[in-house]
């Protein structure tokens, strides 16, 4: 087993370097590989089991893109022969079509995936967030300044079904990116340690074996969280 974690230094926001921990915990003899910014990803020749990446700020985010896109065509190919991503908080927004700034400006993405990231730097997004992964109740956080806009939003591959908060945009129910085995989400968490239920799913969809540390402490905060998360008063 061996999973990568691309560049860990930079993309570490909103508390989602728990979720390297909880992923060493989880498969404690895997291989971890620690991309850094101007390396080559080590996915690229095929030989990653599960590429991790987190939330960045936005110039950490260019600077990323920057790296990444001379391999666009690389990155297609892995991800259609079934390679498995696991990306949250702003990071889809690198494998999307454009990131456009408030001044009308934009920033070229990888283009894998039909949508444009619209950012507000001056109005931070900031609510709790259920939403559905098929039978399974999801909870999280949403916490960013863009919108993410999908250019066919009625055909596109989304992750979960929101039922509180908001989805890639405030239009839109759907949330997230789910094609073949890439996963991401703008929901963090992070999103494995408070959904042991998904968590299970997820890894057992993608014919990995695991045991969830401290499994029984994780799914009774879950149960709470989900009942007070569904409670339209809740804010905390």
């Amino acid at each position: 087993m061996k999973i990568e974690f691309l560049y860990p230094e930079l993309s570490n926001q909103f508390g989602e370097i728990g979720h390297q921990r909880f992923l060493q915990k989880m498969f404690p003899k895997a291989e971890f590989v620690m991309t850094q910014l101007l390396q080559k990803p080590t996915f690229l020749d095929g030989s990653v089991d599960l590429v991790f990446m987190g939330p960045s700020s936005e110039r950490a985010q260019e600077k990323i893109i920057d790296n990444i896109l001379p391999h666009r065509e690389a990155v297609r190919d892995r991800i259609e022969k079934g390679d498995r991503f696991l990306l949250t908080g702003n990071a889809m927004e690198i494998f999307g079509t454009s990131i456009l700034n408030e001044d009308g400006t934009a920033i070229a993405g990888l283009d894998l995936f039909s949508m444009q990231a619209r950012r507000q730097m001056m109005n931070r997004l900031t609510e709790l967030y259920v939403g559905l992964y098929e039978d399974i109740k999801v909870t999280g956080v949403k916490t960013q300044f863009t919108q993410n806009f999908p250019k066919e939003p009625r055909n596109f591959p989304y992750l979960f079904q929101t039922t509180r908060g908001f989805g890639m945009n405030k239009e839109l129910e759907g949330e997230g990116i789910h094609y073949k085995n890439f996963v991401a989400t703008y929901v963090t968490g992070p999103l494995l340690i408070m959904n042991p239920l998904f968590t299970e799913r997820l890894f057992q969809q993608w014919n990995i074996p695991v045991e969830i540390p401290h499994r029984e402490a994780l799914l009774e905060a879950y149960e709470i969280r989900v009942v007070e998360y569904e409670d339209p008063h809740s804010y905390t």
